[in-house]
C-alpha cells in the first residue's frame, strides 16, 4: 500500500509504518502506469486526483472521495479516464456491512481494529484542548493556513 503525502508532511507519515511506501505529491507520476490502483481521496485535491487518474488512466479501479479540506477548484470537474470518483459516506457502508456480516458482525470486527490502532495514537498524535471563540478561531485559521503540525489533535469547545 502507497501512501500519498505533501512533502512536509513527509517524515511523519512514513513514521505511521502503516505503508509499504510513501510519495509525494509532486513524485505520484513516479509511479508505474501499469497496476490497478484503488484511491482514497481524504483532502479532496482536485488537481491530484486528475493528476492520478491521467497518469494510472483505466488502471484506476476505484476513486473514492471521503473529504474535502485541500478542494480548491469548481465542484464541476472534467471527466477523467478510468472508473468515476465516487463519494465515500460511513453511514451507508456501516448499514451494507451489517447486513452483510449480520447481528454483532460490526462490533466485533470494530473492536479487534480499535485494540490493534488504539494503543499507537499517544505515539502518533498529541492533543490540544481549547475552550472559546478565540481557541476555535485560531485553530481554525492555523489549520487553514497549514500552520498545524500533522501530530497535532485539537478538541474544541466553544
Amino acid at each position: 500500500m502507497i501512501g500519498l503525502t505533501s512533502a512536509s508532511n513527509l517524515d511523519f507519515v512514513k513514521s505511521l509504518g502503516c505503508y509499504d511506501e510513501v510519495v509525494t505529491y509532486d513524485r505520484v507520476t513516479s509511479l508505474p502506469p501499469d497496476s490497478p490502483v484503488a484511491y482514497v481521496d481524504m483532502a479532496g485535491n482536485s488537481a491530484l486526483r486528475e493528476t492520478l487518474h491521467r497518469h494510472f488512466g483505466e488502471q484506476m479501479k476505484y476513486s473514492g472521495r471521503v473529504g474535502l479540506t485541500h478542494r480548491a477548484s469548481s465542484p464541476d470537474e472534467p471527466a477523467l479516464p478510468g472508473v468515476k470518483p465516487a463519494w465515500f459516506f460511513a453511514p451507508d457502508q456501516i448499514r451494507k456491512r451489517a447486513r452483510e456480516w449480520g447481528p454483532g458482525g460490526i462490533d466485533t470486527r470494530f473492536g479487534a481494529a480499535w485494540s490493534g490502532f488504539a494503543p499507537r495514537l499517544e505515539q502518533w498524535l498529541a492533543v490540544t484542548e481549547g475552550t472559546g471563540p478565540e481557541s476555535v478561531k485560531q485553530a481554525y485559521l492555523d489549520t487553514l493556513n497549514g500552520r498545524v503540525a500533522p501530530n497535532e489533535g485539537h478538541i474544541l469547545s466553544l
